[in-house]
């Protein structure tokens, strides 16, 4: 007991399993096709011969019939099956005395004939079924064992439900001659209450439920069609379907307890016929509906690829080509030298976004905007120390001495030298918050320009006075100036790698040299030029 509620409790598992996978997956399992093929009755008028009748007197018990077929699969292997047909069902027994086999000669006399006689009827019946792929069910992919097998082109199917028919049986003697008008008496007197009436009109005859059975091979063509050959055995719930009752009949020549055993009894009891034909299944879905036909998908093989792509994927995000630190998978640049650090997308590190990435860029802070060279420096077309970006008078006169801005400022004459001295270099100041002795956002391009100066002219050497403003006591503003001015000198020395023999001295001046009565101005350092 303990073992059967495993296996049910697994295999309930594993179908919630697959519809999952097919449900995510978006799945179709609806076709519907159009069929042709053969039937041949298995009634109390029939021949009994292993392969039947193919002509006798010009009659065939190989009649045609068409129908129409449509499936909707649950699950890759259990669906809902139905499907509609009209033919032609046709029975005989010739002359029991002529080399025929033990049980037609039974039956014929059994019946109670004296003549050949034959039996033909249009069937129209209708059905629904359960319907199974074996293959689906037993198949244990390739997928297992080969990755790259080619997907499942064939298919064993049964399915097994209920339906109606409608029929209407004419008896004839096989014969021609006197036979017809001895037969037509011979129905008369010995099945008068089997035989039905005839009828006309489509739904008109006898009404009859029925049973069918089949098994088929099916066989994917291309992504929309799909072809099967199938047998199919329809138990009809009466022994009406070629017009005579073989337990009903009346004058029979022989005794029920020589001829009729068990077993024949059984076999004749109800009528039964069967149909072998081939569909042709159109998939209805998408366009890719092959590739997305339940029917012609493992669950199996589909976790199994979803298990390998993820593992692709998974190795792609372990995977670290050019060990920068960021895996292949989102790498927008996987051949980063060793060493160089990079941002989130595996770029090299750009700080100034000038296009040159850090480990080659000679100038690391170029003004926002700025064109620059091969190595990142900042175009100066006048040679001035002010990049173009920034630079008001972008033609200043060589060797002028100009503000920030880039501007000649106006010279006097203790300043004045000779054309071929060095520059004068005039620095912005660097202002700070209240208390605060921490560089803000805003002065960092400021301080960037001043150490772009001082690596272009390297003989530029330069003196840092920290003040504050007049609120404080003097120990106080004095320690806090010390602290502004280390803060800038250490950005210059840390970040564009000053050499500290440039900067001659950081001191201090509290708040001993004010340059305005508000507080603002006098928070600030200044950075002076020391005149060589």
């Amino acid at each position: 007991m303990k073992n059967l509620f495993k296996a049910v409790f697994l295999l309930a598992f594993l179908l919630i399993l697959q519809n999952a996978v097919f449900a995510q997956a978006k799945y179709t399992g609806m076709s519907v096709g159009v069929r042709l093929g053969t039937t041949s009755a298995f009634t109390d008028v029939r021949s009994h011969v292993y392969m039947r009748t193919f002509k006798n007197n010009g009659k065939s018990e190989y009649k045609p019939y068409i129908g129409a077929d449509f499936l909707y699969m649950f699950s890759h292997v259990l669906g809902v099956h139905a499907d509609a047909n009209i033919g032609t069902l046709q029975g005989l027994i010739p002359n029991w005395n002529k080399n025929r086999t033990t049980e037609e000669r039974f039956m014929y006399q059994r019946l109670g004939f004296s003549r050949a006689i034959y039996f033909k009827t249009v069937i129209k019946e209708a059905n629904v079924s359960l319907y199974m792929n074996w293959t689906n069910l037993a198949w244990f992919t390739n997928f297992a064992n080969n990755k790259n097998a080619k997907p499942r082109r064939w298919g064993i199917y049964s399915y097994a439900g209920i339906g109606g028919i409608i029929y209407n049986p004419e008896l004839h003697a096989l014969y021609t001659g006197g036979d017809e008008a001895v037969i037509q008496k011979e129905i008369k007197y010995l099945h008068g209450l089997a035989y039905p009436k005839n009828k006309t009109g489509f739904f008109k005859g006898v009404h009859d439920a029925y049973f069918p059975v089949a098994i088929g091979v099916k066989y994917n063509v291309n992504k929309n069609i799909d072809v099967a050959l199938e047998g199919s055995m329809r138990f009809v719930s009466s022994d009406k379907l070629d017009g005579v009752s073989d337990l009903g009949a009346a004058g029979n020549r022989f005794s029920k307890s020589t001829f009729l055993t068990p077993t024949r009894y059984a076999a004749y009891a109800n009528d039964k016929y069967a149909l072998i034909g081939v569909t042709v299944s159109y998939k209805i879905g998408s366009n890719n509906a092959a590739n997305n036909n339940i029917e012609w998908n493992d669950p199996q093989a589909l976790i199994l690829r979803n298990v390998d792509n993820e593992m692709n994927k998974l190795k792609a995000l372990l995977n670290d080509a050019d060990k920068d630190g960021v895996s292949d998978a989102f790498d927008k640049e996987p051949n980063t030298p060793a060493g160089i650090r990079v941002d989130g997308s595996g770029q090299a590190m750009d700080v100034d976004g000038d296009g040159i990435a850090d480990y080659k860029d000679e100038e690391l802070f170029s003004p926002k905007g700025a064109t620059v060279n091969e190595n990142g420096i900042a175009n100066d077309s006048d040679a001035d120390g002010v990049p173009d970006v920034k630079d008001m008078e972008p033609e200043s006169k060589p060797n002028a001495l100009v503000n920030f801005r880039g501007i000649t400022i106006g010279a006097r004459q203790d300043t004045v030298k000779p054309a071929t001295a060095k520059p004068v270099f005039i620095f912005p100041s660097i202002y700070f918050d209240l208390n605060s002795a921490e560089i803000k956002p805003s002065f960092h391009n400021i301080l960037a320009d001043i150490a772009k100066t001082m690596v272009r002219y390297p003989y530029i050497k330069v003196n840092v006075f920290g003040n504050a403003d007049q609120r404080g006591n003097d120990a106080y503003n004095a320690d806090l100036g010390k602290r502004r001015a280390e803060a800038v000198a250490n950005y210059l020395k840390k970040n564009f790698k000053i050499d500290p023999s440039r900067v001659n001295s950081v001191e201090s001046y509290g708040k001993a040299r004010p340059i305005s009565d508000k507080h603002e101005p006098n928070r600030r350092v200044d950075i002076i030029y020391v005149e060589q």
